[in-house]
């Protein structure tokens, strides 16, 4: 069986395991990343489907964590920051929000009268400025302490979904809070889309690694996490039809936790950790794309929609782009929730309500739309790993074996910025405890 031998081998090419990849090469690091997949990224990736740039999951990136990553490690891609991103739809009205003043206005129009106005913003102030609520109760629990309006209940409803993907009775009260926290110290303000979809983050990442010779190999799959007297030593894995040996010094896994469990054997973990990782619930999202020959929407920000049934985020990302669809026509993305983010879930029923909030918010939908593909995306490739608040550590039982990924990021960070942090904090603690070893 042929050997290959490396610094750090990585299971997994989703955005964790490049970024764990990328800047692991940078700091010299020889790597080997196995993807069983015929493309790079994961769920951050961008397929041709008759002519037109679908991503498998990631479309909005934020520049100063997917920017300036990838400039750190000396590659880069086209990116459009959009301002306003996020656009909220209530009773016919648009209201650009993304600052305090944004929000006060939101909250404002939704609200019953001033009192009530001021004791909603007063309560999300002090949770912002002072404490967090307590994440022992949901997001609706508190809330509700302050009040019971509809309007206002949607509108949170919009703005907690289209981040953690969870129904305002699923979200701990604390994680908002802490997300906003966390995006205000991180500095997070430029938001927007590459220009040839999310795959160009990925495929600049993998330039990198190459770049300092190291490698991704795609239809790779990993058959085993190879561990000895309680330690990873590398992987086993199918290349070109043929079983091969990658010896290393340390393994990060971006495979997810429930895969990594099957590589590693439950037998080499304790069952408290096994436990752990069985007990997590994934978050389930539905896509809808739509052509058109004229756009369906004006201008690049996203749309979350109020009053929608299923349907939550809505954007034409062809709008002044002209590399996601083809000459002349136009790309509209939609994604939304089903009822509850537990199963069972009855995908069918929701994507009927999916499109009827399509044809009430857009004029003459079906006249002036095609739908080109409906994707649900749940189970072993989710839109999130994990429910906000119930994520894993970064280090498994297994010395030198790590776990990279929006499930294993620190609290207040979600999706992909998460995947990009738990990669940091991964390689950071690898070149404490491993130096690269000389190339033979």
């Amino acid at each position: 069986m042929q050997q290959y031998k490396c610094d750090i081998a990585i299971v997994g090419s989703g955005i964790g395991g490049l970024a764990a990849g990328a800047l692991l090469s940078n700091a010299g690091y020889r790597v080997i990343v196995v993807e069983k997949m015929p493309f790079f990224g994961g769920r951050c990736a961008t397929l041709d489907f008759q002519g037109y740039k679908i991503d498998t999951g990631v479309s909005l990136v934020v520049d100063e964590v997917h920017g300036t990553l990838c400039r750190e490690v000396g590659v880069d891609f086209e990116f459009r920051g959009v301002d306003p991103l996020l656009v909220c739809h209530l009773k016919g009205k648009d209201y650009p929000f993304g600052t305090a003043e944004g929000m006060a206005t939101l909250i404002s129009d939704a609200s019953r009268d001033e009192a009530e106005m001021g004791r909603v913003f007063q309560a999300m102030m002090n949770a912002v400025t002072w404490t967090e609520p307590s994440s022992s109760m949901s997001f609706l629990d508190w809330i509700m302490q302050y009040t019971d309006n509809p309007d206002l209940l949607a509108v949170f409803q919009c703005l907690v979904t289209s981040i953690f993907g969870l129904r305002l009775s699923e979200v701990p009260a604390g994680a908002y809070f802490r997300m906003i926290a966390e995006t205000e110290k991180a500095g997070l303000k430029t938001s927007g889309f590459p220009l040839h979809g999310g795959g160009a983050v990925s495929n600049a990442l993998v330039k990198a690694i190459r770049a300092r010779g190291g490698d991704v190999w795609r239809h790779c799959p990993a058959l085993r996490v190879n561990v000895d007297n309680g330690r990873a030593t590398g992987v086993l894995v199918t290349r070109r039809g043929k079983e091969c040996g990658i010896q290393a010094q340390a393994v990060i896994s971006n495979a997810g936790p429930r895969q990594t469990l099957e590589l590693v054997g439950t037998e080499r973990l304790s069952a408290g950790y096994v436990k752990e990782v069985e007990s997590l619930k994934s978050v389930p999202i539905i896509r809808v794309a739509a052509t058109s020959d004229e756009a369906l929407m004006e201008g690049s920000s996203v749309r979350l929609l109020t009053e929608a049934r299923r349907m939550l985020l809505v954007w034409t990302p062809s709008n002044g782009n002209p590399h996601i669809a083809p000459e002349g026509k136009h790309l509209l993305a939609g994604f939304a929730f089903p009822a509850s983010a537990y199963p069972p879930f009855d995908f069918e029923d929701d994507i009927k309500l999916c499109l009827q909030d399509l044809r009430d918010f857009i004029p003459g939908f079906d006249e002036r739309a095609e739908i080109l593909r409906i994707d649900t995306f749940h189970g072993d490739w989710p839109e999130y790993g994990t429910h906000s608040g119930y994520g894993l550590p970064l280090k498994t039982p297994v010395e030198g074996l790590y776990l990279v990924g929006d499930t294993t990021a620190p609290l207040g960070w979600f999706g992909s910025p998460a995947a990009v942090k738990s990669a940091r904090l991964a390689t950071a603690d690898v070149m404490q405890r491993y130096q690269p070893c000389p190339l033979e």
